[in-house]
């Protein structure tokens, strides 16, 4: 003769356990794409704010030189701390002295790039600058 089985045995079944694992699927391909967006946009912050600062340094050259530079070596500090920009390379495509365009070209798939004028219009390119 058997003896029934206690329902008092502690565990989980296979059912509750597949529940579970569907659960936290769901949870994860909701939570991986923002993810990835809220990342991109803070290397993209990277550009933004050195493209500020290449602004900045352009107006304090212009001040003393009446005209823009047309080279970072030109610029006070030169190119010393664009060097350190982790995900963007930056370059001055155009520039005649009395406008310039600086460009910050990223280093990684899936960001965009930026330009900066000497008018401070900071302006957004897929993939490379014009």
């Amino acid at each position: 003769m058997r003896t029934p089985r206690h329902r008092s045995q502690q565990g989980f079944t296979l059912i509750e356990l597949m529940i579970v694992v569907v659960i936290i699927g769901i949870l994860a391909a909701i939570a991986v794409p923002k993810f990835n967006q809220v990342t991109a946009s803070a290397k993209e912050s990277e550009a933004a704010s050195i493209l500020k600062q290449i602004y900045t340094l352009q107006e304090r050259y212009k001040q003393r030189h009446d005209v823009f530079a047309t080279t970072f070596t030109d610029l006070e500090g030169g190119p010393a701390g664009l060097n350190d920009a982790k995900y963007y390379t930056f370059t001055l495509p155009a520039g005649d002295g009395d406008t310039y365009l600086a460009c910050a070209t990223p280093t990684l798939d899936g960001l965009n790039a930026f330009t900066i004028n000497s008018g401070r219009q900071i302006a957004t390119h897929a993939g490379t600058c014009p």
